[in-house]
């Protein structure tokens, strides 16, 4: 299956869409700026390494849909 690049501009602009990119940026800007400290230093640690996790596995998302993005540009 092929998508065409109207299809993906479709697909950007619909209004789901654009609220999952919307509770994304969300989700990451309260987990990075959450309390990260613990009773401990090292649950201190995992809960912010953890967090930096998660905010990365965000981020890879929206990179690679990015770059879906770009590659259909650089195709026509």
């Amino acid at each position: 299956m092929v998508i065409t690049k109207a299809e993906l501009a479709d697909w950007n602009s619909h209004p789901v869409t654009k609220a999952i990119w919307a509770e994304i940026e969300e989700a990451k800007i309260e987990i990075m700026q959450r309390n990260k400290v613990e009773a401990t230093a090292d649950e201190t640690a995992m809960r912010a390494a953890e967090d930096k996790g998660i905010v990365q596995g965000m981020e890879c998302i929206q990179d690679a849909f990015g770059f879906i993005e770009e590659y259909m540009e650089e195709e026509e």
